[in-house]
């Protein structure tokens, strides 16, 4: 008693099946275009020339690179070219060691390749620091980065920075850090093990 016949329950439960899926299709295309209008509007609100980064101490803009520049810049830390030359090439370490920022742009590709590669400077006074050989250490395409990055002005590149060396954490903590920082490790392996054109 008072229930509907079975062909007008179905006819309803099929209008309501229909209704459901209406609506689950409009929701699904309302949020989609809510997710590409959010890409491309985060898309237009990133700079493309500049990449920021925070830190203890503030905030700094770096230039959007070239990756063989950014390389370069990698390998000008790693091969501890900043702890003779300065900071990205500013120089102020020693004065026998000059810095390279206003001799890099008078300088050829090849010029640089040749000096990264076979060295340069005095060799034969123990007192003076030199540049060393490092053709035998660097390869090819790292010779190329650098020069790159050389000769791109020496750009600020995010996380090119020397390693810290941590603080009252003992000596062998400080030592292993300073052993990377000044790049002992290219010329001496890992842990002073050799395996590198160097002595042990």
């Amino acid at each position: 008693m008072g229930e509907s016949p079975p062909s007008e329950q179905q006819g309803r439960s099929g209008g309501e099946l229909t209704a459901v899926i209406g609506v689950v299709a409009v929701l699904a295309t309302v949020m989609l275009g809510i997710a590409v209008a959010a890409y491309y509007g985060g898309q237009d609100s990133v700079s493309p020339t500049t990449v920021t980064s925070g830190g203890a101490g503030g905030t700094t803009n770096h230039a959007a690179v070239d990756p063989q520049v950014a390389a370069g810049a990698h390998a000008f830390v790693d091969f501890a070219c900043a702890q003779c030359h300065g900071d990205r090439g500013e120089g102020g370490v020693d004065p026998h060691v000059p810095a390279l920022q206003p001799i890099a742009p008078n300088l050829t590709v090849a010029q640089l390749t040749s000096i990264i590669q076979h060295g340069a400077g005095v060799v034969d006074n123990p007192k003076q620091p030199y540049m060393p050989v490092w053709g035998e250490v660097i390869s090819k395409q790292q010779v190329a980065a650098l020069v790159a990055y050389m000769k791109a002005g020496f750009p600020s590149v995010q996380y090119a920075t020397p390693k810290p060396v941590p603080a009252n954490q003992g000596d062998a903590v400080a030592g292993a850090a300073l052993y990377s920082r000044y790049g002992c490790v290219n010329c001496h392996g890992p842990n002073g093990l050799g395996g590198v054109p160097n002595p042990q």
